[in-house]
C-alpha cells in the first residue's frame, strides 16, 4: 500500500509540475512576449549598452525551452561626425540551435536590439522591435517540440541601429542554410506583407498556401521589377526595397531562398518603395505600444495580427511539402542569378548579336530596294525608247545631210529653216 501511495505521490507531483509549463505554453501569446520583453528592456541601445543586458534573457529563454545556444560577439567602430572621434562598441547575436542531426538548416531571425534616439527625443519603448521578437519566441515554443525536418536555430540578431550585420560573423554558415525566414516589424504599420524575391520562387507558394488556410491578410508588396544591374555595383540585392531593409538581404545574396515579414503602407515613387501615410515610429517617442495599438484599432487588432503571422510561419514549416518545396527553390532563379557576371555578358552578347543582325539586315535591304529601283529605271527607259524611236530619232549627221530628214519637197520650195543651205552646191 505504501509503495502505492508513493507512485501515486511521485505521479501528482509530476503532474503538478508540468502543468505550469504547459498552461504557460498554451497561453503564452507573442503579444505578451513581446510586452514582457520591451517593458524590461525599453532602449536596448547599442551604443548604451543596453543592448548586450538585454541579450541575456534572451539566451535564458531559448535555454528553458531545450536549445543549445550560442552567442556570437562583435565589435562595431564608428566615428562620430561631429568630433570625428572613432568609437567602438560591442553587440551579441543569439542563437539557438536544435540539432536534428539533417546536417541542413532552416533559420529564423528578428531583431532584438532597439534604436537610437532621433534628434535627441524620447526613442520610446523599441516597440516596433519587440514585437518581432515576442512572435519569433512564439515560434520558437511551438516549433521545438514536433520540427524535425531539418536542423532548427532560432536567430534575435544585435547591432540593428547600427547596420553592421556581417553575414561571415552572424553564427551561422549559410551554405547549410535551405530557408532564412525574417520577422521585421510586423504588425506595426499598416498593413502586414510577405517578401520572397523579386522573381517569383517554389517557396513562395508554400507561404501563400498557409496564408490563404489561415485567412490572414497577409499580402505580397508589389513587385519591384528590378531590371538587371549590368554593371554588377553592389549586387542584386543592394536596393532601397524595403523588402530587402532585413537581414534576408544578405541571405539572398548567398543564394539561399528567403521569406520575410514585415509591415507598412506601401507606394512607389522614385524607384524606392516608400511608406504611404505613416510617420515611421522607431526611435521616435511614437514607439510605444499605446501608439502601435491605437494606429491598429486597439490592442486586440495588434494581438490578433501578430498571431497571424506567427501561425503562417508555423503553418508552412510544418508542411508535408517543405523539403521537395525547398529543394525545388533551390533550383529556382534568383535576382541574384539575374544580376550575375554570367546573365551580364549573355546579355551583352545577346545584345551585340541583335544588334549586328538588325544592321546587316539593314545594308542588305538597302541594297537590295536599290538595285531593284536601277533595273525598273533601265527597263522603263528601254521601253520609251523602243516606242518613241521611230518618230523623234534623229541622226548624228543630219546637219550634213542635205535632205536634212525633210522631205524633197520642202527643200525644193525654201522649206524647212535653211539651216543645210551653205552646204549646198
Amino acid at each position: 500500500m505504501r509503495k502505492v501511495c508513493l507512485i501515486l505521490l511521485v505521479v501528482v507531483l509530476l503532474l503538478t509540475a508540468s502543468m505550469p509549463l504547459a498552461a504557460t505554453a498554451e497561453t503564452v501569446t507573442p503579444y505578451e512576449y513581446a510586452t514582457a520583453f520591451a517593458s524590461a528592456f525599453p532602449e536596448r541601445s547599442s551604443l548604451g549598452g543596453e543592448e548586450p543586458l538585454s541579450a541575456e534573457t534572451l539566451v535564458t529563454f531559448l535555454e528553458t525551452i531545450g536549445y543549445d545556444v550560442k552567442t556570437q560577439e562583435n565589435i562595431h567602430q564608428y566615428t562620430s561626425l561631429n568630433t570625428a572621434t572613432t568609437f567602438s562598441c560591442k553587440y551579441k547575436h543569439v542563437l539557438g540551435f536544435k540539432d536534428n542531426g539533417k546536417g541542413r538548416k532552416v533559420v529564423i531571425g528578428a531583431y532584438y536590439g532597439g534604436y537610437e534616439a532621433d534628434q535627441g527625443t524620447d526613442a520610446g519603448q523599441g516597440v516596433e522591435v519587440a514585437l518581432s521578437v515576442g512572435a519569433l519566441q512564439y515560434i520558437a515554443a511551438a516549433l521545438y517540440q514536433d520540427f524535425t525536418e531539418y536542423d532548427l536555430v532560432v536567430a534575435f540578431w544585435g547591432g540593428v541601429e547600427l547596420s553592421a550585420f556581417d553575414i561571415e560573423k552572424c553564427g551561422v554558415d549559410p551554405a547549410t542554410v535551405v530557408l532564412y525566414v525574417n520577422l521585421d516589424g510586423v504588425a506595426a504599420g499598416t498593413n502586414d506583407y510577405f517578401y520572397c524575391d523579386d522573381v517569383p520562387r517554389s517557396h513562395s507558394d508554400l507561404f501563400k498556401k498557409a496564408i490563404e488556410a489561415s485567412g490572414a491578410n497577409i499580402q505580397e508588396p508589389p513587385a519591384y521589377k528590378r531590371t538587371t544591374l549590368l554593371t554588377g555595383a553592389g549586387g542584386a540585392y543592394s536596393t532601397s526595397h524595403l523588402g530587402l531593409f532585413g537581414v534576408n538581404a544578405f541571405f539572398l545574396n548567398e543564394d539561399v531562398p528567403c521569406v520575410s515579414f514585415l509591415s507598412g503602407a506601401w507606394t512607389y515613387d522614385a524607384g524606392v518603395y516608400r511608406y504611404e501615410g505613416k510617420k515611421d515610429v522607431v526611435g521616435t517617442s511614437d514607439d510605444t505600444f499605446e501608439v502601435i495599438d491605437r494606429r491598429n484599432g486597439g490592442r486586440e487588432a495588434t494581438e490578433k495580427r501578430l498571431l497571424a503571422v506567427s501561425d503562417v510561419i508555423i503553418t508552412a514549416l510544418r508542411d508535408d511539402g517543405l523539403s521537395a518545396t525547398l529543394d525545388a527553390a533551390t533550383k529556382d532563379i534568383s535576382g541574384a542569378d539575374l544580376d550575375s557576371s554570367l546573365a551580364y555578358y549573355l546579355i551583352t552578347f545577346i545584345g551585340a548579336g541583335v544588334i549586328i543582325a538588325l544592321f546587316i539586315l539593314l545594308i542588305v535591304r538597302q541594297g537590295k530596294d536599290r538595285r531593284e529601283e536601277v533595273w525598273e529605271d533601265r527597263s522603263e527607259g528601254a521601253d520609251e525608247q523602243e516606242t518613241e524611236a521611230p518618230s523623234t530619232y534623229k541622226s548624228p549627221f543630219s546637219e550634213f545631210d542635205p535632205n536634212d530628214g525633210s522631205s524633197d519637197d520642202e527643200d525644193r520650195d525654201g522649206g524647212g529653216d535653211g539651216g543645210n543651205d551653205v552646204f549646198r552646191f
